[in-house]
């Protein structure tokens, strides 16, 4: 098989899991930041890969248990799962490793897209095993862009996104007022579609199903502006 080269830049991203444990243990898993890694790429390329990371900042060593939650890919995309030890294909859905005290480990999606372009995720949970009931997620997003398709990014003041619960908030300079904002399913199914009417606009997610989905703010005479999330009601 050959194997082309990563042509893109990952974001190494830091996550971390907090937990109760016995008195007598002292191990301890913090969530530092977001849950959420995004990785994308073309369609060509061997794998995409979303870097993890899970620290253990207890004095003691932690059993640590990740399990696949769901996933929606593309028909011919696979993920594999690499944790501490080992990398396992998409037939392993769980595993268990223990994280030494004062230890860092790697979290990391691998995705394959063997030539076909879109875009999907796959959602795993963590869990200390001292503790179960404490459950942690990761969230790797993985994109292509096959030929003939491209991406339009706002060229001129900054848009701000932000999920918080069950909406998706933006805020966008006053010249984009009265644009148009369109939700799309990854399968380009248009799912929403509201006009924004203020500088602040609030999005409803509640009656989306889980999955990853593209937000696309129009804007007349310019570039779109793209945003991709996930949703889980």
């Amino acid at each position: 098989m050959k194997l082309y080269p990563l042509q893109f830049t990952l974001t190494a991203i830091l996550v971390t899991l907090s937990s109760l444990i016995s008195p007598s243990a002292f191990g301890q898993l913090t969530v530092l930041t977001s849950d959420t890694i995004q990785i994308s790429g073309s369609a060509t390329q061997f794998e995409l890969v979303g870097y993890g990371r899970i620290t253990n900042t207890g004095t003691a060593p932690l059993n640590v248990r990740w399990k696949r939650v769901n996933s929606q890919l593309p028909s011919s995309w696979t993920c594999t799962i690499c944790d501490l030890n080992f990398c396992f294909p998409p037939s392993v859905d769980s595993a268990d490793f223990v994280l030494p005290a004062q230890d860092t480990a790697k979290m990391d999606g691998h995705f394959y897209p063997n030539n076909q372009s879109g875009s999907g995720y796959q959602r795993i949970s963590l869990r200390n095993l001292a503790n179960p009931s404490v459950i942690h997620f990761i969230t790797y997003i993985g994109s292509t862009m096959g030929s003939g398709q491209f991406m339009l990014t706002h060229t001129g003041n900054d848009v701000d996104w932000k999920q918080i619960g069950g909406r998706l908030w933006i805020s966008i300079p006053d010249d984009m007022v009265g644009n148009t904002l369109q939700i799309l399913d990854i399968s380009g199914k248009i799912v929403l579609s509201q006009m924004v009417a203020e500088p602040v606009h609030v999005t409803e997610l509640q009656g989306l199903p889980a999955g990853v989905y593209i937000a696309n703010l129009a804007n007349r005479g310019h570039s779109s502006v793209i945003h991709r999330f996930y949703w889980q009601p």
